[in-house]
């Protein structure tokens, strides 16, 4: 028998607590039948999924799935009450809806009623992402009006549970294939028509269910599947309906939150609009071009038509980045436009659209005349439009910084919690000042666009404004790539708003003792310069941005100092210059620097666990130029009692192998490193030689850095230095203080700039990852990575233990030898125990000054 002959699979007329009252149509996914629930006496719509592959595994997705749809639930998305199956065919009950789909409503809708529209189904479609819930087929005919007048998104999750069905549909084939072909249907394409292939033709699949509705004045809908329901395209994996589809989601891309935002843009577009853009004759299967909406629909409110461009953007970034952030932008338009009608009587709308013309035929006035009067009301309706979102985008901005510095005193406090849900807030609400300023920007070019001819100065200057406001928060929020793009546009609309921000700043230096000549190189300066001999009052002056100063008198060791300069006023700084610093030691002067990771906010939690950047200041310290050595470690050994000799001696063992130092019977001492089946040994006074190596093949280990070594040893090796007077007030560095001396002053990511080379640190590229070349370098030999004092190694060769700021617990820094790039960034610590000891864990000394 073949496959169309088989009869139609029947449902029992009651399961459970529901009995089966008519059929309401059938769709790709299955049958939808009008049911009575006998136990709460309601009636709902049961959809029984059809090609559900028999195996449990499938089964069990197919449940997993459901069960995170029916978690949906708002007022703004149909409910899903039940999933379960019987006779082996899974089905869902949802609530039973009276309405009228989407595509159902009379074609343009006024921009008002679609703002509505869209605001109740942004609602629903952030509630269903909060619970990570994408909707995947967006289009008219997946939402429907109640009779009530509610809005409601049906559908959803529909597309996810297809594929697991497994739906038989066929391939998309290419656009010139005749529609003639036998069992073909027609699908839209993104900026075309194309032909898709199943068992049966669409038509047949949908027509009970047409035939069902068309009866009626006013539809029963189904609410988990309407007509036209998604398609699977083919071997792609792409599932949804094309004509809605985002452009990555076309490409193969998986779905995201950004393109079920896409699919809305286009569904409320369409029904402002009438119609959506057809192909490009160039290029029929790339994606559309979408025209400002206020372009195409003149009587469109320009707010909501570049709310819609944003969510029509081909680039996922540039759209919202949630549906949360899209709700909140449709419901300031909503508020505003609300404000705006209720604040002016019907008789002066109606006035102010009559009376320019009015005026224009009793008074006989010129065309220009009418033209340039009415480019004047345009502008002064767009500055009235744009003055309340700017006042509320500055007084956010107010809150934000409050915020900001709470959570930044939290984070410097270790009260972590508070800390996070401090600086959550700080964001949620930057984010929301940002979308205002945004919106100013849509209505200021709407209305460039509509008023055309040549730049209106009043209206130029408040563009100027608000992108120097945008670029403000971009470099508030570190967004690198926006700041740039809305750097040069600034440029283009005003110039001279552009230069307030490389306002130059005065710099205001001094030194105790004076005297002392200042030289400053940085971006800006690539050749050092000098500045004068201090005291330097009301005197040159340097652009924004990092530089290194450098002072030098001399009777007294010159004292590095990295500032970061932001822009306009006057830099002061008075720095100490101290009478003697230690050999192989650096003086840190007190100062500004930034401090945390600037990374996205998943990847400073999940991966770097660390703080925000934010500034900090250090009081002055000492820190050792190197890293502490096996020369080093062995001087003290040597003069540790025997039994503490032996309790000191480093050894480490871990995942990578193991490094440690073995005695000789005459007192001298072996370097022994064991890594994957690979060992080296090699005596004082013998070179150790890597295999695989064409850098640094031989080297004397004994100028290795220590490693192996628990923390309690490091606080031992400290204390003999500042017992004996080797280094007075020897101590570890606390975390703040060996990152301030790895990045000075500009947050930087390596001691040396944002970018880690193979060459430029010992890290696990340096030597092309080959197991037989793995392992320390002497201190020193990467002089590329230095950091602006002056400080060596502080990315890779080997971990070095810190002490936390506030408990003075067990902390780690730098990566490793054995790590990647990314491990080795110096804003990376991670947490120890006392005792623990590792091959690649080593030390480096600190001290206080008086």
């Amino acid at each position: 028998m073949r496959s169309g002959d088989l009869p139609p699979w029947q449902p029992p007329a009651t399961f459970g607590e529901y009995r089966l009252l008519q059929p309401l149509g059938r769709g790709a996914m299955g049958d939808v039948y009008l049911a009575h629930d006998t136990v709460l006496d309601r009636l709902v719509a049961v959809k029984f999924i059809a090609g559900v592959a028999p195996d449990e595994v499938q089964r069990e997705r197919f449940r997993t799935e459901a069960r995170a749809i029916a978690r949906v639930q708002h007022p703004n998305v149909v409910g899903i009450h039940r999933v379960g199956e019987v006779r082996d065919r899974p089905y869902l009950v949802s609530e039973f809806l009276r309405g009228d789909s989407l595509d159902r409503l009379s074609r343009p809708v006024p921009w008002a009623r679609v703002l509505e529209l869209g605001l109740g189904l942004a609602r629903g479609l952030a509630a269903a992402h909060r619970q990570g819930v994408l909707h995947r087929d967006l289009k008219p005919a997946n939402a429907l009006v109640t009779e009530d007048g509610q809005v409601k998104l049906l559908d959803f999750g529909v597309a996810k549970l297809l594929d697991v069905a497994h739906v038989p549909v066929g391939r998309v084939l290419p656009p010139d294939v005749p529609k003639e072909v036998e069992g073909a249907a027609t699908v839209d394409l993104p900026g075309g028509t194309g032909t898709a292939r199943s068992g049966a033709s669409r038509r047949s699949e949908t027509a009970g269910l047409m035939e069902a509705e068309s009866s009626r004045s006013t539809a029963t809908v189904d609410p988990i599947e309407p007509p036209h329901g998604p398609m699977d395209l083919g071997s792609t994996g792409r599932i949804g309906t094309p004509l809605y589809m985002a452009p990555e989601v076309w490409r193969g891309e998986p779905a995201t939150a950004r393109s079920d935002i896409f699919s809305l843009g286009v569904l409320l577009y369409e029904l402002c609009g009438g119609t959506l853009p057809g192909p490009r004759a160039d290029a029929p299967l790339q994606p559309r071009s979408f025209a400002r909406l206020d372009v195409a629909v003149p009587q469109v409110d320009a707010a909501f038509a570049g709310v819609l461009a944003r969510c029509l953007a081909h680039d996922p970034s540039e759209r919202f980045d949630s549906a949360d952030a899209l709700r909140e932008a449709l419901e300031s338009l909503s508020t505003r436009s609300a404000t705006t009608t209720r604040s002016r009587p019907r008789w002066m709308r109606v006035a102010r659209v009559l009376a320019l013309p009015l005026l224009a035929g009793t008074l006989g006035l010129s065309g220009h005349w009418l033209s340039e009067r009415s480019r004047r009301l345009e502008v002064e309706a767009a500055l009235s439009s744009v003055a309340p979102m700017l006042d509320d985008g500055r007084a956010l901005g107010a809150r934000v910084e409050t915020l900001r510095t709470a959570a930044f005193t939290a984070f410097d406090s270790d009260r972590t919690s508070l800390a996070e849900d401090t600086w959550a807030q700080a964001l949620s609400l930057g984010a929301t000042q940002a979308r205002r300023y945004e919106e100013a920007t849509t209505v200021l070019d709407a209305a460039r666009a509509r008023i055309g001819g040549d730049p209106i100065k009043p209206l130029e200057q408040a563009l100027a404004d608000v992108l120097f406001e945008r670029i403000l928060i971009a470099e508030r929020d570190r967004a690198h790539q926006a700041r740039t793009a809305l750097l040069q546009r600034l440029e283009k609309v005003d110039p001279s708003t552009s230069q307030r921000l490389t306002e130059p700043v005065r710099m205001d230096l001094d030194s105790d003792p004076p005297g002392a000549v200042v030289q400053v190189e940085g971006v800006e300066v690539r050749e050092p310069r000098t500045l004068g001999t201090t005291p330097i009052t009301s005197g040159p002056t340097l652009r924004p941005g990092s530089y290194l100063l450098t002072f030098t008198r001399p009777d007294r060791p010159p004292v590095r100092y990295p500032v970061l300069l932001g822009r306009g006023g006057t830099f002061q700084a008075r720095v100490v210059l101290p009478e003697h610093v230690p050999d192989g030691y650096v003086y840190v002067p007190p100062g500004r620097f930034l401090y945390g990771s600037g990374d996205d906010e998943t990847i400073r939690r999940t991966v770097v666990r660390t703080r925000p950047l934010h500034p900090l200041t250090t009081g002055a310290f000492l820190i050792a130029r190197h890293e502490v050595t096996y020369a080093d470690w062995l001087t003290w050994l040597r003069a540790l009692p025997a039994s503490e000799r032996a309790a000191r001696r480093p050894r480490g063992t871990n995942y990578f192998g193991t490094i440690e130092l073995l005695p000789n019977r005459d007192g001298t001492w072996t370097f022994h490193l064991e890594h994957e089946g690979v060992a080296y040994r090699a005596r004082e006074g013998e070179p150790l030689r890597y295999h695989d190596r064409e850098r640094r093949a031989e080297q004397d280990w004994r100028r290795f850095p220590v490693s192996g070594i628990s923390w309690e040893d490091a606080r031992a090796y400290v204390a003999w230095l500042d017992a004996t007077g080797r280094v007075p007030r020897a101590r570890l560095c606390t975390e703040r203080e060996w990152e301030r001396a790895a990045r000075g002053a500009d947050g930087r990511d390596y001691p040396h700039g944002l970018l880690l080379a193979p060459d430029d640190a010992n890290f696990d590229a340096t030597y092309g990852r080959k197991p037989r070349a793995f392992g320390p370098d002497a201190v020193g030999s990467h002089p590329t990575s230095n950091s602006p004092f002056g400080v060596a190694d502080q990315s890779g060769n080997v971990w070095e233990w810190l002490v936390t700021d506030t408990a003075g617990t067990p902390a780690y820094g730098g990566g490793s030898f054995y790590q990647d790039a990314l491990t080795a960034r110096v804003l990376n610590h991670g947490d120890g125990e006392p005792r623990t000891r590792f091959p690649f864990i080593g030390m480096r000394v600190c001290a206080s000054v008086p």
